[in-house]
């Protein structure tokens, strides 16, 4: 199975755990298609480079450009998302996996090349996933595409044909798109293999049903395992940053909430690099 994934410097360290995950769990041949959402540095290139994994890096460049009118935008930082939707101008001809960088697998992943495009999660994180066109929305996070360029033309005339406001930037074009065009060609998958970090929080008895059913793809959604600081380092935001209460009190109950997963993550993640 070939992953792609679009990645800035800084999430470089999520891509090289999630690497490694597979390696250990995924039970699975696979390699990634990087497009590179800005530059990147030399000692994270030499650490992709480095990797047992085979790892391609595109620029955006080369694949094209993704065009939308940016005022549709709920929030702004998401426009660099809709760059994630040149994947489909990669040059391959063969059934592809997207995810997130900020993921980790957990177990056994082998059937994932019996999903047929679109295979994806549901979006169940803070909330039950938004209606689309009657449907239920899912997860970009991780989903089965074909790369295509009559594809992507046909979303990228689309989503220029577009008029209301989006949130969830990539999320929201592929949802509108497929569930509006092709809506028989949408296949959900159960949410052991997309789930939201978030769920934990919010939705106590589906964590601990995907749990027991063996948790495919972990998606560090509230929290990038990456930034987590130390208690001291906490309580020096807390008191000394400015920024809303609101947002010093979630960024800490975050990374106290989620200190075993993220410890899990860094686990993989000193791994990757002890390795190179």
């Amino acid at each position: 199975m070939k992953f792609a994934t679009a990645v800035t410097d800084d999430y470089v360290p999520g891509l090289l755990a999630l690497i490694k995950s597979i390696e250990e769990n995924g039970k699975i041949d696979f390699s990634f298609a990087v497009l590179k959402l800005s530059d990147i540095s030399n000692k994270n290139l030499n650490l992709l480079e480095s990797l047992d994994t085979k790892v391609e890096l595109f620029e955006l460049d080369d694949l094209g450009k993704f065009e939308f009118d940016k005022n549709l935008m709920e929030m702004q930082k998401r426009y660099q998302h809709l760059k994630k939707l040149l994947v489909y101008n990669l040059p391959y001809d063969e059934k592809m996996c997207l995810i997130d960088a900020d993921m980790l697998c957990l177990n056994d992943i082998s059937n994932i090349e019996n999903f047929s495009p679109i295979s994806a999660g549901l979006n169940n994180g803070r909330v039950y996933p938004k209606t689309i066109f009657d449907r239920p929305m899912f997860n970009t996070g991780l989903m089965i595409f074909k790369p295509k360029k009559e594809s992507f033309k046909e979303i990228q005339k689309f989503a220029l044909d577009q008029k209301d406001k989006i949130w969830y930037g990539d999320q929201a074009i592929l949802n509108r798109f497929y569930y509006k065009k092709y809506p028989e060609n949408v296949n959900i998958l159960g949410n052991n293999w997309n789930t939201l970090i978030s769920i934990k929080r919010f939705n106590k008895r589906l964590w601990k049903d995907v749990k027991k059913e063996g948790i495919k793809f972990l998606h560090f959604t509230l929290v990038q395992p990456w930034t987590h600081l130390c208690f001291k380092d906490l309580m020096y935001k807390f008191f000394f940053e400015k920024r809303e209460l609101y947002k010093k009190c979630n960024f800490i109950y975050n990374n106290l909430a989620f200190y075993e997963e993220i410890k899990m993550w860094k686990n993989y993640y000193h791994k990757a690099i002890q390795e190179v």
